[in-house]
């Protein structure tokens, strides 16, 4: 008996010594991973989508329009196509109070600090993320959350989607700790700073959270009038002519479905039937479920960025605080390894992943739902 016990404890210790190793050599090779995503993105010249924003501040500041696209500091790229296309701020006025704050600082020095503080933004939504958890968070995926491409293309434009990551990240913690009026409040202000969140805000209010969308309701109306206040009406026609008039979002780049319809030459008009489709679908299947409501979060914000008119590689780092605090099956371990090597699949790269995340969540839904469904069935005929 003592035997088989002391067998029984070394295989235990064995076990447990072989599952840490590989814990290590797993994420020691996803931090290479981020090395050499960081190296690339460190290295990376010019002020990116950076001096863009800086741009509109300064425009801003001196009384002219933050969104024309001929200030000096704003990006140019060539796409191909396309020729020269200038890349001015095109977030909604909202955000010109921020960037007008930056105006006075030299932008080279600017951009380094403005890196710096993503990095820290993006640790400091993988920190409420695991507070958020509601089992243990596998210590790998802390590595994965650091190694993903979209964290390191948001680090080389000097792009602000990590504003909206810990938005997203707080918005989870209060829907966890049932505050329904904080996490409104928060999902209001990512709201305001990237409309197309509105998709997650109404998932939510499929998944019947009724306070949440009064809280987050308020706080975008709030958000959105201070520069209506500031700068008057005028900023808000301005913003909608440089949204329609930009022409670099036809690009393989671009994970938006309209986008994909069109990049491949159907109408775009298609575009808009499908991404109609998914909303019906998800909204339907959200209300016939509102207990999940993992799985309403997770449906919405995949919508939302797949929904835009542009769906740049970064946005998709709105995803990793869902993604690090519930278990992983088969279609999920898809797209959290396509988060790190998107270009594995050429065409529509950036789509591809939340596409899946999004039809195994509509799929979970409409699997509990047909469940519930049969057992209240059931339960009525006895």
């Amino acid at each position: 008996m003592g035997t088989h016990r002391k067998s029984s404890i070394r295989s235990l210790v064995l076990r447990t010594r072989k599952s840490f190793a590989l814990e290590v050599g797993v994420a020691m090779a996803l931090l290479a991973i981020a090395g050499l995503y960081a190296a690339r993105a460190l290295d990376s010249e010019g002020l990116q989508d950076f001096g863009s924003f800086i741009a509109s501040g300064r425009a801003a500041v001196e009384g002219r329009n933050p969104y024309r696209d001929d200030e000096p500091l704003v990006l140019i790229q060539i796409a191909p196509g396309s020729g020269s296309v200038r890349n001015p701020n095109l977030n909604p006025p909202v955000s010109v109070l921020g960037f007008s704050a930056l105006a006075p600082f030299d932008p080279t020095g600017g951009l380094m600090w403005w890196r710096v503080a993503t990095l820290l933004m993006h640790l400091a939504a993988m920190a409420l993320a695991a507070a958020s958890a509601r089992m243990r968070i596998p210590r790998p995926r802390f590595a994965w959350a650091l190694a993903v491409f979209c964290l390191w293309e948001t680090v080389r434009w000097g792009q602000v989607y990590t504003i909206v990551e810990l938005l997203v990240a707080l918005a989870l913690l209060g829907l966890r700790q049932k505050r329904p009026m904080a996490a409104g409040v928060v999902i209001g202000l990512a709201v305001a700073i990237k409309p197309n969140l509105a998709l997650w805000l109404l998932a939510l209010l499929a998944a019947r959270r009724y306070r949440v969308f009064v809280g987050a309701m308020l706080a975008f109306l709030v958000a959105w009038a201070i520069p209506l206040a500031i700068y008057g009406p005028g900023i808000y026609s301005q913003w909608i002519d440089a949204t329609r008039s930009y022409a670099g979002a036809l690009r393989n780049a671009n994970g938006s479905i309209p986008n994909l319809v069109e990049f491949v030459g159907a109408s775009r008009l298609v575009g808009y039937g499908i991404v109609g489709a998914l909303i019906a679908s998800t909204l339907l299947l959200v209300w016939r479920r509102p207990g999940d409501l993992d799985l309403a979060n997770e449906a919405g914000l995949a919508l939302s960025i797949l929904a835009a008119p542009i769906a740049w590689a970064g946005y998709a780092i709105l995803l990793v605080p869902s993604l690090l605090t519930h278990p992983w099956d088969r279609a999920t371990r898809v797209t959290v390894v396509l988060l790190l090597f998107p270009w594995a699949i050429p065409l529509w790269p950036v789509g591809w992943p939340l596409l899946i995340l999004l039809i195994r969540s509509l799929w979970v839904l409409a699997r509990g739902a047909s469940q519930t469904q049969a057992a209240t069935s059931r339960a009525e005929a006895a």
